[in-house]
This record gives structure tokens, C-alpha cells and sequence, in this order.
């Protein structure tokens, strides 16, 4: 057994630990320089089938012997991003393998980035691509068969790389792209996970607490909204217009929420549920209070500027808001087939009932007593209210729009 036959060897093993990509890609490039390869930069690309993400990019260089991750949006991903590109070529399947010997000025003609590595000391470079996983249908114009991974070796070393080491290059692409994928797959699990159920639900789910009934009691700050004449809009237009409004809806208020901190857990029809979960020593009661308020009044403040922009035809955005302070039952509910990861109990109900009376009450940002007594800022008495569902009247402090 040679010390290529190591490499693949350990790769094999290595796939099936939990180690993170950057981890194993900087081991990796180690060991290859221990076998006797060269390399000075390795750079390894994937597609991500992904609601956000497009591309997922590593690159080790020898030089700082770091590691850089970075990632593109999906909205990135276009036909021609990787026209003129050794990438896009082996991505593309244009060409099974792109081979630079960046010391002669007529291959490194090829492409613009053999100049630029020229220009830092590179002497040679080699890329291929391996495809896997189905194909994709999800970027507009560009081939179904763009997928798997692209992969490119480096050398500072005077001579470029060699016949045998560019072959034992090739014989390394398709063990690091089983290694990319499963280190990969787990990323794309989580943030898929998380990009539905929120990042901490998301993770644990992940982690194993899925089972129906699983769950457990925690205290939280509430934030629920509904936004208002939500039928009278849908009846008036078009589906993909009024999913347009829907989702500037979200925008001003879920994303406000995610800026602050807080953790969205469900969209009920144009209603949205999150938390501000309290955690003793390191997520006070206070804090979280303060945030979700600051949530609300972001929410607010966006919808503002959006309906002050609003195009010809598109409707106001009006929603009120509702927080409460209180513990929540958070874990698994639903069937055997059909799970939902939440927060349920008399406290989400509450805040819920509490936001109905938003537009009778004139009032943007609606509270109860609870929330109002462990929050920095008093907030306008707006006297007891009877609740749906609750024996006694309700104490609701009101808010404004901007603090004053």
C-alpha cells in the first residue's frame, strides 16, 4: 500500500466521522504535502439544492494554512457564473479535467484566474468535477447536470505538478467528494432544518428530539401577529400578488424578529408565532423583554417604509402585535405521520387574544400585565379586557409605534 492508498484510505474513515469540512479539507492538505504532493491551495465547490443558498465554497492555502469558507445565494447562481471559469467547465461537463501549466503564457491564456495565481507564484493547477445527488431543476438556465462538486489543486513548485501526481490527483476526487458530501449533506440538513423550524428547533430536531409528545416547559417572551384584512386583500388579487403582500408582511415582521434575536417558530397563514426564549444567567427576563419590544417596533417601523413605497395598486400592510411573558410548552405535536415542532399552551393563546384587540384599541404593540411588569418600560394602561377562553378580564398595556 502506498501513501496514496493512505490518503484514500483515511478519507474513507473520515466520511463517516462528524467532523466539519474545514476540518477535513486542512488535514487533508496536510497529509497530501506529507505524501509527497505539492499542493500549496486546494479548493473544493459544491451546488446546494438549498431555499437560500446556491453555492458552498472552501479554499486551504499553504501560505497562511487557514481555511475560508464562503457561501453564495441562490439568487447568485446564474447561467453565466461559470462561463470562463475552470469550475464551470468540469461543473458543466464540458470538460472532464482542466490541467494549467501556469508557466507557459500560452495555457495560462486559457483563463483570466491562471494570470491572477500566476501573478501570486502558482506554477501549476489541476481541477475536476465528480456529480452526484439528482439533478437540478430549481436554476433557471443553467444545465440540470450542474451539480456535485468542482475541485482544483495548486502548486508553487517550480515544473507545475507531474504526470503521476496529476494522476493521483484524479484518483483522490471522488473519495473528497463522498467526504464533501456527507459533511455537506449535514450542513444542508441543519439549515434546511433551521430555515423552517427556526435555528434552535431546527438543531434540535437535529439532535434527536423528534419523538410525538417529546417536549418540555420553558419560559419565554411571546411575539404574535396577524396581519389584518388579510381576506378582503386575497379576494382582490391576483395569488401571486397577494402572496407578494404576504411575504413583505413577513419581511417586516419575521425578519425583525430574527434581527433581534428571537427565535421564529410558525407562520399561521399571515400569522406569524416566535419566542425570546429566557435562559437564567445568560438571557434575562428584562433582556428578552426589551428585544422583543425593539422587534415590534422594528416590524412596525419597516412597514411604515414599505407601504410609504408601495407600488400603484398594492395594498397597505396593517398588522397589530401582541407580547406576553409566560411558559410555554415546547416540543412535538401532531400523528404518527406528521409532526410540528412548537410552542403551545394557555400562553400563546393569550397572546393571540391579545393581539385581536389591536385595531379596536387603536394601538400597534398590545401587552399583557406580565410582560409589562418584567419589561424597562411601563407602557399606556389600556384598563381589563374580557378574553375569549379566559374566566377573568385581561390587563393590557398598549405601546407605541416608536419609543418616545
Amino acid at each position: 500500500m502506498d501513501l496514496y492508498d493512505d490518503l484514500r484510505l483515511w478519507l474513507s474513515e473520515e466520511a463517516l466521522r462528524e467532523n466539519e469540512f474545514d476540518q477535513t479539507l486542512k488535514e487533508l492538505a496536510h497529509r497530501m504535502r506529507d505524501a509527497g504532493l505539492p499542493v500549496a491551495r486546494v479548493n473544493v465547490g459544491r451546488m446546494m439544492l438549498h431555499p437560500a443558498i446556491g453555492l458552498y465554497d472552501i479554499e486551504w492555502e499553504a501560505e497562511t494554512d487557514l481555511v475560508r469558507t464562503s457561501i453564495l445565494q441562490r439568487s447568485q447562481v446564474t447561467p453565466t457564473l461559470g462561463d470562463k471559469t475552470p469550475f464551470g467547465e468540469v461543473s458543466s461537463g464540458r470538460q472532464k479535467a482542466v490541467i494549467g501549466a501556469l508557466e507557459d503564457p500560452e495555457s495560462r491564456a486559457s483563463f483570466q484566474m491562471f494570470e491572477d495565481l500566476y501573478a501570486r507564484g502558482y506554477t501549476g493547477y489541476a481541477a475536476f468535477g465528480r456529480n452526484f445527488g439528482q439533478k437540478q431543476h430549481v436554476f433557471e438556465g443553467v444545465p440540470e447536470d450542474f451539480r456535485g462538486t468542482a475541485m482544483s489543486f495548486a502548486t508553487k513548485r517550480t515544473g507545475g505538478f507531474s504526470k503521476q501526481e496529476l494522476a493521483a490527483l484524479a484518483d483522490l476526487v471522488t473519495p473528497i467528494a463522498v467526504c464533501l458530501r456527507v459533511a455537506t449533506e449535514r450542513f444542508l440538513t441543519v439549515e434546511l432544518l433551521s430555515h423552517y423550524l427556526g435555528r434552535a428547533t431546527g438543531e434540535k430536531v437535529y439532535s434527536g428530539h423528534s419523538a410525538l409528545g417529546s417536549g418540555t416547559r420553558i419560559e419565554c417572551v411571546l411575539f404574535y401577529s396577524d396581519m389584518r384584512k388579510s381576506l378582503e386583500i386575497a379576494t382582490d388579487m391576483e395569488p401571486e400578488a397577494y402572496l407578494g403582500v404576504v411575504n413583505s408582511y413577513f419581511d417586516c415582521t419575521a425578519a425583525a424578529v430574527l434581527d433581534h434575536g428571537g427565535e421564529v417558530l410558525k407562520f399561521i397563514g399571515d400569522g406569524v408565532l416566535a419566542i425570546f426564549p429566557i435562559i437564567e444567567g445568560r438571557r434575562p427576563r428584562a433582556n428578552m423583554c426589551s428585544a422583543a419590544l425593539a422587534a415590534a417596533r422594528d416590524a412596525r417601523q419597516r412597514a411604515a417604509r414599505m407601504n410609504e413605497g408601495r407600488a400603484e395598486g398594492i395594498p397597505e400592510v396593517e398588522f397589530g402585535i401582541a407580547l406576553h411573558v409566560g411558559k410555554v410548552i415546547y416540543g412535538n405535536v401532531g400523528t404518527a405521520k406528521r409532526h410540528d415542532f412548537t410552542a403551545t399552551g394557555p400562553a400563546v393563546g393569550l397572546a393571540a387574544r391579545i393581539e385581536g384587540l389591536s385595531a379596536d384599541l387603536d394601538m400597534p404593540i398590545l401587552a399583557t400585565r406580565a410582560f409589562a411588569d418584567a419589561s424597562a418600560e411601563p407602557g399606556q394602561d389600556l384598563g381589563k379586557h374580557a378574553l375569549k377562553g379566559f374566566a377573568d378580564p385581561v390587563a393590557v398595556i398598549g405601546y407605541a409605534a416608536r419609543r418616545e
